[in-house]
């Protein structure tokens, strides 16, 4: 991790008659951390990130809570399975797409393209995969229902190309944090897994539904590592005492500006 420091300073206006000024020290490794930005901030970033909250953590809270209860379902924890996922339509168009979509727009005044990406991606996937489960707009019914082979395929491709976003994530990953590569490395998993479920629900129900309840267990993992990110990021937004280890590879993975200057 590098050692160099930089210092976001504030002049915070008071009612006293004498004014007070707040510093705000953070190291290039807690910004890389805190904001999956594997490279030194510009002067814009900084003066950003001082007015700004970290949309970072939105977007982990955003995807946690819309993916954890499906996962639940994909494996068939208790009353729920895969067709009674239409009760989570407000989750995935609120939760998983709007705030996923906000948190895009926060990343992108922020300038972290990468995090952007990333929200913006699973935002608009999860505002999709809501409108296919969404009865008013009547998508299943008019391929012949929620079992018929033509809506299973449909929803199956769809979830095979997304687990493509979803491999691309997983290299860029590779730059930031050793717990985010584990959760864009476990939803790449799941993704293809469900992906595959819902093709072969059509030709084997029984391997399919294997599929998905795997595709769900592999989420479900995928989940633990995104919580416990998510405290992370918590954790050090009040300065809490709290030392959760992620294990920082930007350092140890060097980027190619660096390997052209060598």
């Amino acid at each position: 991790m590098s050692s160099a420091k930089q210092t976001l300073s504030l002049e915070e206006e008071d009612k006293a008659p004498l004014g007070r000024e707040r510093s705000i020290t953070l190291s290039q490794a807690q910004f890389e951390e805190l904001y999956l930005q594997p490279f030194k901030l510009s002067k814009m970033q900084e003066r950003n990130a001082m007015t700004f909250g970290n949309p970072t953590l939105l977007g982990l809270l955003s995807f946690c809570c819309t993916f954890t209860p499906t996962c639940c379902s994909l494996m068939s924890f208790g009353g729920s399975t895969p067709s009674t996922m239409t009760a989570y339509i407000g989750l995935f168009y609120l939760f998983g797409g709007a705030i996923g979509w906000l948190t895009a727009i926060g990343e992108f005044i922020l300038g972290n393209s990468f995090s952007m990406v990333t929200f913006a991606g699973f935002g608009s996937f999860w505002m999709i995969f809501g409108t296919l489960n969404d009865p008013t707009f009547g998508i299943a019914a008019a391929l012949g229902g929620p079992t018929s082979p033509a809506f299973l395929d449909s929803v199956g491709i769809f979830i095979c190309v997304f687990g493509f976003f979803c491999v691309c994530g997983t290299l860029a990953a590779i730059r930031t944090n050793l717990v985010f590569l584990i959760v864009f490395t476990t939803v790449t998993i799941a993704a293809e897994l469900i992906g595959v479920g819902y093709l072969e629900l059509t030709r084997n129900p029984a391997v399919g539904a294997n599929l998905l309840k795997a595709g769900g267990a592999v989420g479900f993992v995928t989940c633990c590592f995104g919580w416990y990110f998510f405290a992370f990021l918590l954790f050090s937004s009040v300065d809490l005492p709290i030392a959760l280890p992620v294990g920082d590879l930007s350092q140890r993975i060097p980027g190619h500006s660096k390997l052209s200057q060598a």
